[in-house]
């Protein structure tokens, strides 16, 4: 098990590629933002729905699973390439042969996706840039498990910069329009992907186990219809946007998403670090894990919200600073989405629950009631508020479906939490964000709604000071892994 400041160093190089990944999109706005329409990324987003959808029948939920039967052939580095190599050829089939088959059927899938039968190409795209990744995912997690964050970090890291400067060189240069976003990704990823398995083929000789794959298809099979009704439930609203308000709400709905979608990024960077060891705990303490790992997380969540509270407190500022006027229509909704993604922590934990009592069944009827309730919440709540009606509905579902995903991950493996920590924590983020939207929506003067958010962010650095997250060994800590000659002049 890894020591703190060796997971406190694994963090840092998990988050570089991270806030590079983060980086790019800021910086690219600004300039695809006044060359690109709201339209323009209205085709984009829905053409990245159908992309996630048609990756999510290819992967069978094999990467949820794949990532915990690791840890059963960690201490055989045979047995666990062998693991890698079969189950991602296994999916690469899968999404050759969808690929095929959506090519045929580009018009009607383009149809039904943008209605417009135009917009095939873009579609087929979208989908190989996506599997491509969906593959590359399979090779990061074999390092991540393995605790080899500066392999994670040099590969994501290659991949993002080469992916900005292609989008750059195909949408301002050759002005290709939006599907040079999407050329940039392909290549992007298909690079990285290439990259990674050379690297494993190098160290290990390439082999291949159909038992593994069975193995691994019994546990994620009953989950592969939540993944399909919660893709179609994670996306519905830029689908039902599309269908009920404008492409263009679609467009402002995706760059709001795009600005809010950090922090579930950075979460996801965190993740990396805190879910090998939370599975250690798990497999090594058994039953009695619960309270070790509770305590253990409330760091990771402290310092997740904070990331979505500074999202919240400054989405104003972002958007101003990134897009000309036409954008500014998304400010609420960066505001309302960070809120949901700052609730979606609680999904990374729960899943883990599920998988390691292997109840992943109970995942079917979940996501279901998700869907439902997206039909039912959302079908009004956009059609009347637009892109802020589209973002309301994915919080208030959030919250919902969330909730009962906490009741059944704790009764399948109960985790003792710090409960008043916890409610404290989200008490002031869901506090500030919607008190953020309340002094916009009033007209509340600039300076007073500045004065708001300082105020804001003290009360909760104020608790992490209190809590001793934030404190003077773990600043020394952090200041050691990033600058390691501090450690030796001390």
């Amino acid at each position: 098990m890894a020591s703190k400041e060796q997971q406190i160093k694994n963090s840092f190089t998990y988050l570089i590629p991270t806030l590079v990944d983060n980086l790019i999109p800021f910086l690219t706005l600004p300039i695809f933002s006044r060359i690109l329409r709201p339209e323009d990324y209205g085709v984009l987003a829905l053409a990245q729905v159908f992309a996630i959808f048609a990756c999510g029948f290819a992967n069978l939920a094999l990467l949820n699973v794949y990532d915990r039967n690791f840890f059963q052939y960690r201490d055989d580095p045979v047995k666990s390439a062998r693991l890698l190599f079969s189950v991602s050829l296994f999916v690469a089939f899968n999404a050759l042969v969808l690929m095929g088959l959506s090519y045929v059927w580009q018009r009607p899938l383009s149809m039904l996706f943008t209605q417009s039968p135009d917009h095939g190409m873009i579609l087929l795209v979208s989908f190989a840039a996506e599997a491509a990744l969906g593959l590359r995912q399979y090779y990061l997690f074999y390092f991540k498990n393995r605790e080899e964050a500066n392999v994670y970090m040099t590969n994501y890291l290659t991949s993002s910069i080469l992916t900005f400067v292609l989008s750059i060189v195909f949408v301002a240069l050759l002005r290709m329009g939006p599907i040079g976003i999407v050329y940039g990704r392909l290549l992007g990823n298909v690079a990285a992907l290439f990259s990674l398995h050379r690297r494993v083929s190098h160290e290990v000789p390439f082999s291949l186990d159909w038992k593994m794959v069975l193995e691994t298809l019994k546990v994620s099979f009953p989950l592969t219809p939540p993944i399909f009704y919660g893709a179609i439930s994670k996306h519905f609203d830029k689908y039902m946007l599309g269908l009920l308000s404008t492409i263009g709400g679609v467009g402002l709905y995706s760059v709001g998403q795009k600005m809010s979608y950090m922090i579930f990024v950075y979460m996801t960077s965190l993740q990396n670090v805190f879910q090998p060891q939370v599975y250690q705990r798990l497999f090594d303490l058994k039953e009695q894990a619960g309270e070790a790992v509770g305590k253990y997380l409330t760091p990771f969540l402290y310092i997740s919200i904070f990331v979505g509270l500074l999202v919240a407190l400054f989405a104003e500022e972002i958007v101003w600073l990134l897009t000309p006027r036409e954008y500014h229509a998304a400010i609420n909704v960066v505001i309302i989405l960070a809120m949901y993604y700052g609730f979606l922590f609680w999904g990374k934990i729960n899943s883990v629950q599920l998988l390691y009592k292997k109840r992943t069944a109970v995942l079917s009827l979940y996501t279901f009631i998700t869907l439902l309730l997206n039909i039912v919440l959302g079908i009004p709540m956009i059609k009347f508020w637009g892109a802020e009606g589209a973002a309301w509905n994915m919080f208030l579902v959030g919250l919902l479906s969330g909730g009962a995903l906490i009741y059944i991950a704790q009764r399948s493996f109960f985790i003792r939490w710090e409960n008043r920590k916890v409610f404290t924590i989200y008490l002031v983020f869901f506090g500030t964000s919607i008190l953020m939207i309340l002094l916009r929506n009033l007209g509340v003067d600039y300076g007073i709604r500045m004065m708001s958010k300082i105020a804001c962010l003290a009360v909760y650095l104020y608790f992490g000071m209190q809590w001793h997250i934030i404190n003077k060994a773990n600043f020394n800590l952090v200041r050691t892994v990033i600058w390691p000659r501090f450690k030796t002049a001390q």
